[in-house]
């Protein structure tokens, strides 16, 4: 049996939500991270005839970052920002790539703003009170908690184990079953969007 012990610290910045516009070419993304210091962070895409390498911008004309890879490709950027951004690169790097292509062929890019839409934060679930410093997505489950979570496979379940209380967010496809929650000393709530 494979564990994955996920460092709840990497996975700090994964509760992002952002609001989405698009003015002469350039699509604007507001990040607002979760935790201890609540900012948002302006990240721009701008798909022009001179940049052939999908990538995107932190503010205007900022500290630029790959699409493909999330390295950062030019200017300099603090390490928390970065990382935020990065994570959010990573989890939406598809249709980020399928976006960077529609806009600079002229292409309609409803479909693909509504799926990162969809990345839906604790609020909007439902959940009340505190929100937990860290989300784990696992499988399209998102799940906020305040201590180390264990992920185990057994057969074609996942287990998720966790300290303290766990708060799980179910995508609308998601199939009974094919995960299970445990907590050592918390309780559990699970919604669906």
């Amino acid at each position: 049996m494979r564990k994955l012990r996920l460092n709840g610290k990497l996975n700090y910045y994964h509760g992002l939500s952002f609001s989405f516009s698009r003015h002469n070419r350039v699509i604007s993304f507001l990040i607002a991270t979760i935790g201890d210091r609540k900012k948002k962070i302006r990240v721009e895409m701008e798909p022009d005839v001179n940049h052939e390498r999908p990538h995107v911008h932190i503010g205007q004309h900022g500290p630029s970052i790959a699409i493909d890879t999330s390295e950062l490709l030019a200017g300099n950027c603090d390490n928390r920002t970065l990382a935020t951004v990065q994570d959010w690169i990573n989890r939406h790097r598809q249709d980020l790539m399928e976006l960077w292509k529609l806009v600079r062929g002229g292409g309609q890019y409803e479909q693909v703003r509504e799926r990162i839409r969809r990345d839906l934060s604790y609020n909007d679930f439902g959940f009340r009170g505190r929100e937990p410093e860290i989300m784990t997505e696992i499988n399209g489950v998102r799940i906020w908690h305040n201590g180390e979570i264990i992920v185990d496979h057994e057969g074609n379940k996942t287990i998720v184990v966790c300290e303290g209380d766990m708060f799980v967010g179910l995508p609308s496809d998601f199939t009974e079953g094919s995960m299970i929650f445990e907590s050592v000393n918390g309780d559990i709530t699970v919604k669906r969007a």
